[in-house]
């Protein structure tokens, strides 16, 4: 989800790149949506990659599942919402330099090493796993665990729902604020 959400930053880096960011900008399409159903796009397809992932696991691996799924299909969702704030982020400073979506792979695969990704955020150090468990990656990845393997309930998870909702506002409300600036400033120097 982490990477259908921040992968917007494509949305306008291949405009720019084909030389139609120009048009784009002076249109009178709204700018927002054109980045939005761009990332609806890689949301479908991580969608259908996941259900697929599952039936393999069920039928052929005999793997349980013991959370509710319409818990999951919410906190998916909020997953999604918490993080295009940051792919808006992106995407709009991606359109006006291409060394920012270097950095976003950077950060991305910095950001799975340390939020429990690939290894439980347990072996780094106490002082730095305090810094980690408030990445919305590791609450994300906590939430998912805590409904699929311990049947934790809505009440359960709703201080990690909570988070990630106020993380999610804060960074789409940062990132239409971005956003607009970026697209006044690229207007102005025509790039």
């Amino acid at each position: 989800y982490y990477e259908a959400c921040t992968n917007k930053y494509d949305a306008f880096v291949r405009e720019k790149y084909q030389g139609t960011l120009p048009y784009i900008l002076v249109s009178p399409a709204n700018k927002l949506a054109f980045v939005f159903s761009k990332v609806m796009l890689n949301l479908f397809k991580i969608l259908v990659n996941v259900i697929l992932s599952l039936l393999i696991g069920f039928v052929f691996f005999d793997i349980t599942f013991r959370g509710s799924i319409l818990l999951i299909v919410f906190s998916l969702l909020l997953i999604f919402v918490t993080f295009s704030g940051v792919g808006l982020i992106i995407s709009s400073l991606g359109a006006w330099r291409e060394g920012i979506v270097n950095i976003s792979f950077v950060l991305g695969s910095i950001l799975y090493l340390i939020s429990g990704v690939y290894y439980p955020i347990e072996i780094f150090p106490v002082s730095w796993q305090k810094i980690f468990a408030l990445l919305p990656t590791t609450q994300s990845i906590n939430l998912l665990r805590e409904i699929t393997i311990n049947n934790a309930s809505l009440f359960n998870v709703l201080p990690i729902l909570i988070y990630l909702l106020v993380f999610g506002l804060i960074f789409i409300v940062l990132g239409i604020f971005v956003f607009k600036k970026l697209e006044q400033k690229i207007s102005m120097l025509g790039i």
